[in-house]
């Protein structure tokens, strides 16, 4: 093996043991599956015609004012991430079609998967 090969071997090997020093396996991680709806979308509602419909946008996870990841769900609203179990905050994007600038707040427990519904407000009263 020249000595080339064996830098570049080590080099491979030293970023592969960085990048899993963290501690931080796929096994830890916790799926989150969800729908993103918004609502009321029309002044008079019924059950024929729901006030609220899924939609799609881009959305920011923060933790602790930390950006963690960013996602953006499915034109039906739903959206699949992973995260470690805590307590974060779901920032719609500024071109999402809501009213003002919401968060929700999102508990992840430590467990396989969670499902949550996060419905923002579109602002018709």
């Amino acid at each position: 093996m020249s000595k080339r090969t064996r830098i570049t071997s080590a080099a491979i090997l030293a970023f592969a043991l960085v990048a899993c020093a963290d501690g931080v396996g796929n096994k830890d991680l916790v799926r989150v599956n969800g729908l993103v709806q918004r609502g009321p979308t029309q002044l008079v509602c019924s059950v024929d015609n729901p006030c609220v419909e899924p939609f799609s946008a881009g959305f920011t996870i923060t933790q602790a004012g930390d950006s963690v990841l960013h996602f953006e769900s499915g034109t039906d609203g739903r959206f699949t991430i992973r995260l470690m179990p805590g307590d974060y905050v779901v920032v719609p994007d500024p071109d999402a079609p809501v009213f003002g600038q919401q968060t929700k707040d999102l508990k992840v427990p430590a467990r396989d998967s969670v499902s949550v519904t996060l419905t923002f407000d579109t602002g018709i009263y």
